[in-house]
Protein backbone atom coordinates (compact mmCIF):
# COMPACT_ATOMS: atom_id res chain seq x y z
CA UNK A 1 0.00 0.00 0.00
CA UNK A 2 1.18 3.51 -0.80
CA UNK A 3 -0.27 6.81 0.42
CA UNK A 4 0.90 10.34 -0.22
CA UNK A 5 0.01 14.03 0.09
CA UNK A 6 1.72 17.37 -0.59
CA UNK A 7 4.91 15.82 -1.94
CA UNK A 8 5.23 13.38 0.99
CA UNK A 9 4.80 9.64 0.56
CA UNK A 10 4.88 6.40 2.54
CA UNK A 11 4.44 2.75 1.59
CA UNK A 12 4.53 -0.78 3.01
CA UNK A 13 3.82 -4.33 1.89
CA UNK A 14 6.11 -3.99 -1.16
CA UNK A 15 9.31 -5.90 -2.00
CA UNK A 16 11.46 -3.28 -0.25
CA UNK A 17 9.03 -2.90 2.70
CA UNK A 18 7.87 -6.38 3.80
CA UNK A 19 4.66 -6.66 5.84
CA UNK A 20 2.18 -9.46 6.61
CA UNK A 21 0.00 -10.43 3.60
CA UNK A 22 -3.38 -8.70 3.69
CA UNK A 23 -5.80 -10.91 5.63
CA UNK A 24 -3.32 -13.79 5.65
CA UNK A 25 -2.23 -16.10 8.46
CA UNK A 26 1.24 -15.46 9.87
CA UNK A 27 3.49 -16.84 12.58
CA UNK A 28 4.90 -14.75 15.40
CA UNK A 29 7.01 -12.67 15.60
CA UNK A 30 5.49 -10.10 13.21
CA UNK A 31 7.54 -7.28 11.70
CA UNK A 32 6.37 -4.38 9.53
CA UNK A 33 8.66 -2.18 7.44
CA UNK A 34 7.49 1.24 6.24
CA UNK A 35 9.27 3.34 3.61
CA UNK A 36 9.01 7.15 3.60
CA UNK A 37 10.14 9.92 1.27
CA UNK A 38 11.71 12.39 1.25
CA UNK A 39 14.33 11.33 3.81
CA UNK A 40 14.60 13.93 6.58
CA UNK A 41 16.22 13.79 10.05
CA UNK A 42 12.96 14.48 11.92
CA UNK A 43 10.83 11.82 10.22
CA UNK A 44 9.17 9.24 12.47
CA UNK A 45 6.91 6.21 12.07
CA UNK A 46 4.77 4.33 14.54
CA UNK A 47 2.27 1.50 14.09
CA UNK A 48 -1.26 1.87 15.49
CA UNK A 49 -2.83 -1.56 15.98
CA UNK A 50 -5.69 -3.35 17.70
CA UNK A 51 -6.26 -7.02 18.47
CA UNK A 52 -9.76 -8.39 17.85
CA UNK A 53 -11.13 -4.85 17.51
CA UNK A 54 -10.29 -3.98 21.10
CA UNK A 55 -8.10 -1.23 22.60
CA UNK A 56 -5.95 0.68 20.13
CA UNK A 57 -2.24 0.61 20.95
CA UNK A 58 0.82 2.14 19.37
CA UNK A 59 4.41 0.96 18.94
CA UNK A 60 7.27 3.07 17.63
CA UNK A 61 9.20 1.92 14.56
CA UNK A 62 12.96 2.43 14.45
CA UNK A 63 14.97 3.68 11.51
CA UNK A 64 16.59 0.62 9.90
CA UNK A 65 18.28 2.16 6.85
CA UNK A 66 18.46 5.24 4.60
CA UNK A 67 18.81 5.25 0.81
CA UNK A 68 20.52 8.61 0.37
CA UNK A 69 20.59 8.39 -3.43
CA UNK A 70 16.82 7.86 -3.65
CA UNK A 71 16.08 10.10 -0.62
CA UNK A 72 14.17 7.28 1.09
CA UNK A 73 14.11 6.05 4.69
CA UNK A 74 12.97 2.68 6.00
CA UNK A 75 11.49 2.14 9.47
CA UNK A 76 10.89 -1.27 11.05
CA UNK A 77 8.57 -2.22 13.93
CA UNK A 78 8.42 -5.54 15.77
CA UNK A 79 4.85 -5.98 16.97
CA UNK A 80 4.04 -7.39 20.42
CA UNK A 81 2.96 -11.00 20.85
CA UNK A 82 -0.66 -11.95 20.10
CA UNK A 83 -2.82 -14.94 20.97
CA UNK A 84 -3.01 -17.74 18.37
CA UNK A 85 -5.90 -17.11 15.98
CA UNK A 86 -6.09 -13.41 16.86
CA UNK A 87 -7.09 -11.00 14.11
CA UNK A 88 -4.92 -7.87 14.16
CA UNK A 89 -5.67 -4.63 12.31
CA UNK A 90 -3.03 -1.94 11.89
CA UNK A 91 -2.07 1.29 10.20
CA UNK A 92 1.22 3.20 10.01
CA UNK A 93 1.27 6.70 11.53
CA UNK A 94 3.89 8.72 9.65
CA UNK A 95 5.22 12.17 10.57
CA UNK A 96 7.25 13.79 7.78
CA UNK A 97 8.69 17.30 8.04
CA UNK A 98 6.47 17.92 11.07
CA UNK A 99 3.29 16.93 9.19
CA UNK A 100 1.30 13.77 9.78
CA UNK A 101 0.61 11.57 6.77
CA UNK A 102 -2.39 9.27 7.21
CA UNK A 103 -3.68 6.20 5.39
CA UNK A 104 -6.81 6.67 3.21
CA UNK A 105 -8.93 4.85 5.82
CA UNK A 106 -8.36 3.81 9.44
CA UNK A 107 -6.83 0.36 9.95
CA UNK A 108 -6.66 -0.54 6.25
CA UNK A 109 -4.49 -3.63 6.82
CA UNK A 110 -4.98 -6.80 8.83
CA UNK A 111 -3.56 -10.27 9.41
CA UNK A 112 -4.30 -13.30 11.57
CA UNK A 113 -1.93 -15.16 13.87
CA UNK A 114 -1.65 -18.82 12.88
CA UNK A 115 -3.15 -21.36 15.27
CA UNK A 116 0.03 -23.40 14.79
CA UNK A 117 2.38 -20.51 15.47
CA UNK A 118 5.59 -21.89 17.04
CA UNK A 119 5.28 -19.27 19.77
CA UNK A 120 1.69 -20.24 20.68
CA UNK A 121 2.56 -21.65 24.11
CA UNK A 122 4.87 -18.72 24.92
CA UNK A 123 2.16 -16.25 23.91
CA UNK A 124 -0.43 -17.83 26.20
CA UNK A 125 2.02 -17.71 29.10
CA UNK A 126 2.97 -14.11 28.38
CA UNK A 127 -0.66 -12.95 28.13
CA UNK A 128 -1.55 -14.75 31.35
CA UNK A 129 1.40 -13.12 33.10
CA UNK A 130 -0.28 -9.72 32.71
CA UNK A 131 -2.67 -10.73 35.51
CA UNK A 132 0.20 -11.53 37.89
CA UNK A 133 1.73 -9.23 40.48
CA UNK A 134 4.39 -7.56 38.38
CA UNK A 135 4.72 -4.03 36.99
CA UNK A 136 2.61 -3.45 33.91
CA UNK A 137 4.76 -2.73 30.84
CA UNK A 138 4.70 0.78 29.43
CA UNK A 139 6.37 2.82 26.73
CA UNK A 140 7.38 6.48 26.61
CA UNK A 141 8.02 8.47 23.45
CA UNK A 142 9.46 11.98 23.23
CA UNK A 143 7.05 14.43 21.62
CA UNK A 144 8.15 18.03 21.98
CA UNK A 145 9.93 20.69 24.01
CA UNK A 146 7.78 23.54 25.29
CA UNK A 147 8.52 26.99 26.64
CA UNK A 148 5.65 29.01 28.09
CA UNK A 149 6.26 32.70 28.69
CA UNK A 150 4.14 34.21 31.46
CA UNK A 151 2.97 37.77 31.93
CA UNK A 152 4.77 39.92 34.47
CA UNK A 153 1.55 40.91 36.18
CA UNK A 154 0.23 38.07 38.35
CA UNK A 155 -3.31 37.73 39.65
CA UNK A 156 -2.88 37.04 43.37
CA UNK A 157 -6.19 35.81 44.78
CA UNK A 158 -4.57 35.33 48.18
CA UNK A 159 -4.62 32.83 51.03
CA UNK A 160 -7.89 30.91 50.82
CA UNK A 161 -9.27 27.82 52.62
CA UNK A 162 -7.98 25.91 49.57
CA UNK A 163 -4.42 27.28 49.80
CA UNK A 164 -2.67 30.31 48.34
CA UNK A 165 -4.19 30.98 44.93
CA UNK A 166 -2.08 32.69 42.27
CA UNK A 167 -2.99 33.02 38.58
CA UNK A 168 -0.07 32.99 36.12
CA UNK A 169 -1.34 34.22 32.73
CA UNK A 170 0.19 33.07 29.43
CA UNK A 171 1.86 35.71 27.28
CA UNK A 172 3.14 33.34 24.58
CA UNK A 173 5.71 30.62 24.04
CA UNK A 174 7.03 28.06 21.59
CA UNK A 175 7.11 24.32 20.84
CA UNK A 176 9.67 22.31 18.87
CA UNK A 177 9.51 18.61 17.98
CA UNK A 178 6.64 16.49 16.60
CA UNK A 179 4.37 19.32 17.73
CA UNK A 180 5.91 22.59 16.52
CA UNK A 181 4.34 26.00 16.84
CA UNK A 182 3.48 28.67 19.39
CA UNK A 183 1.23 29.33 22.38
CA UNK A 184 -1.59 31.84 22.00
CA UNK A 185 -1.43 34.79 24.42
CA UNK A 186 -4.40 33.36 26.31
CA UNK A 187 -5.10 30.94 29.12
CA UNK A 188 -2.92 30.43 32.14
CA UNK A 189 -2.07 28.45 35.25
CA UNK A 190 -4.60 28.84 38.06
CA UNK A 191 -2.16 27.59 40.69
CA UNK A 192 -2.87 26.49 44.24
CA UNK A 193 0.14 26.55 46.60
CA UNK A 194 -0.20 24.20 49.56
CA UNK A 195 1.14 24.89 53.04
CA UNK A 196 3.94 22.36 52.44
CA UNK A 197 5.33 24.49 49.59
CA UNK A 198 4.05 22.35 46.70
CA UNK A 199 2.28 24.19 43.89
CA UNK A 200 -0.59 22.34 42.20
CA UNK A 201 -0.91 23.46 38.59
CA UNK A 202 -4.18 23.90 36.70
CA UNK A 203 -3.11 24.92 33.18
CA UNK A 204 -5.35 25.53 30.18
CA UNK A 205 -4.00 27.20 27.07
CA UNK A 206 -4.12 27.03 23.26
CA UNK A 207 -1.39 25.92 20.86
CA UNK A 208 -1.24 26.94 17.21
CA UNK A 209 0.99 24.63 15.18
CA UNK A 210 3.23 25.79 12.36
CA UNK A 211 0.75 24.33 9.87
CA UNK A 212 -2.23 26.15 11.38
CA UNK A 213 -3.88 23.58 13.68
CA UNK A 214 -5.38 24.72 16.99
CA UNK A 215 -4.82 22.40 19.96
CA UNK A 216 -6.13 22.81 23.51
CA UNK A 217 -3.67 21.77 26.22
CA UNK A 218 -4.89 20.98 29.74
CA UNK A 219 -2.57 19.81 32.48
CA UNK A 220 -2.25 19.35 36.19
CA UNK A 221 0.98 18.63 38.01
CA UNK A 222 3.26 19.87 40.76
CA UNK A 223 5.85 22.61 41.18
CA UNK A 224 8.34 22.15 44.04
CA UNK A 225 8.84 25.54 45.74
CA UNK A 226 10.60 24.04 48.79
CA UNK A 227 9.53 23.43 52.39
CA UNK A 228 9.37 27.20 53.04
CA UNK A 229 7.71 27.85 49.68
CA UNK A 230 4.29 28.68 51.12
CA UNK A 231 5.60 31.34 53.52
CA UNK A 232 7.83 32.80 50.82
CA UNK A 233 4.98 32.91 48.31
CA UNK A 234 2.76 34.69 50.85
CA UNK A 235 5.44 37.39 50.96
CA UNK A 236 5.56 37.51 47.15
CA UNK A 237 8.86 35.65 46.76
CA UNK A 238 9.56 32.50 44.75
CA UNK A 239 12.75 30.44 44.21
CA UNK A 240 14.70 31.36 41.06
CA UNK A 241 14.11 27.90 39.60
CA UNK A 242 11.66 25.19 40.65
CA UNK A 243 11.27 21.60 39.35
CA UNK A 244 8.03 20.94 37.45
CA UNK A 245 6.26 17.63 36.71
CA UNK A 246 3.09 17.78 34.59
CA UNK A 247 0.48 15.41 33.13
CA UNK A 248 -0.68 17.12 29.90
CA UNK A 249 -3.62 16.12 27.72
CA UNK A 250 -4.42 17.53 24.30
CA UNK A 251 -7.66 18.06 22.37
CA UNK A 252 -8.14 19.07 18.74
CA UNK A 253 -10.57 18.63 15.85
CA UNK A 254 -7.82 18.97 13.23
CA UNK A 255 -7.50 15.61 11.44
CA UNK A 256 -3.72 15.97 11.20
CA UNK A 257 -3.37 15.89 14.99
CA UNK A 258 -6.30 13.82 16.28
CA UNK A 259 -3.76 11.16 17.31
CA UNK A 260 -3.01 13.50 20.23
CA UNK A 261 -6.56 13.14 21.57
CA UNK A 262 -5.82 9.58 22.73
CA UNK A 263 -2.56 10.35 24.48
CA UNK A 264 -1.76 10.77 28.15
CA UNK A 265 1.51 12.63 28.45
CA UNK A 266 4.15 13.41 31.04
CA UNK A 267 6.04 16.69 31.21
CA UNK A 268 9.32 17.22 33.06
CA UNK A 269 11.20 20.50 33.36
CA UNK A 270 11.56 23.61 35.49
CA UNK A 271 10.03 27.01 36.12
CA UNK A 272 12.26 30.10 35.94
CA UNK A 273 10.37 32.50 38.19
CA UNK A 274 12.75 35.39 37.55
CA UNK A 275 12.20 35.19 33.78
CA UNK A 276 8.56 34.11 34.28
CA UNK A 277 9.05 31.18 31.91
CA UNK A 278 8.40 27.44 32.16
CA UNK A 279 10.55 25.00 30.16
CA UNK A 280 9.74 21.30 29.88
CA UNK A 281 9.87 18.22 27.65
CA UNK A 282 6.72 16.27 26.84
CA UNK A 283 6.58 12.47 26.53
CA UNK A 284 3.63 10.26 25.62
CA UNK A 285 3.03 7.29 27.94
CA UNK A 286 1.28 4.16 26.68
CA UNK A 287 0.62 0.60 27.79
CA UNK A 288 2.63 -1.99 25.85
CA UNK A 289 2.83 -5.78 25.87
CA UNK A 290 6.45 -6.85 25.46
CA UNK A 291 7.33 -7.88 21.91
CA UNK A 292 8.63 -11.21 20.69
CA UNK A 293 12.13 -9.78 20.48
CA UNK A 294 12.21 -9.10 24.22
CA UNK A 295 11.54 -5.37 23.84
CA UNK A 296 10.05 -3.76 26.97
Amino acid sequence: MEFSANGLSAWYGTPDTPAPPQGGAVDAPVEITVGVAPALPGNSVSILYREEGQVERRIRATLSRTDFAARKQYFRASLPVFLPGARVEYQPVVVLAGRQLTTPSPFPSCFQISQQSPRAADVRIEKAALTCDRPYPYRTEYLTRMTIQLRRQLEVIGNTPDGLRVDFLVQGGSLSGRIAGAFHPSGGDWMRIRTDGVGITDIRTTIQTQDGALILMETSGIVEFGTDGFARALAGHFPKTSPVILTPRFLTSDARYTWLNRMQCLGVGYADTEALAVHYDIYSVSFEVSSASGED
